[in-house]
């Protein structure tokens, strides 16, 4: 255990973990992902009501919630498929600090 004063030094100083630039790379690039990823399920729900009304027809809007409470249950039985036949939970505590490699100067270098 390091000594109050040499974690706090630490604390205040977190270069010694990782880049800061690299940091906010990993953050704009996730969130350009998850913005981009909006963008195209966003319509989806829309589009899908659109298509399940116009396929029902005048006729037959009222089996609309009938029809629209497919969707939950079949996303719940993939799920459910998905955690009896596919799900494998490995929890792996043992922590592996060999990613991170330190150069001559001090500053912790993290590959991404």
């Amino acid at each position: 255990m390091l000594p109050a004063a040499e974690q706090e030094q630490l604390r205040e100083h977190l270069e010694w973990l990782y880049e800061p630039e690299s940091a906010h790379r990993v953050f704009i690039i996730c969130l350009l992902i998850i913005c981009g990823g909006e963008v195209f399920q966003s319509p989806t729900t829309s589009m899908s009501d659109a298509a399940t009304l116009q396929i029902l027809g005048r006729d037959q809007l009222d089996k609309y919630g009938a029809q629209r409470a497919w969707g939950p249950i079949g996303w719940a039985a993939r799920y459910m498929h998905y955690l009896l036949f596919h799900f494998d939970l490995h929890l792996d505590l043992d922590l592996d600090l060999s990613l991170i490699h330190v150069d001559a100067s001090g500053h912790a270098l993290m590959p991404l």
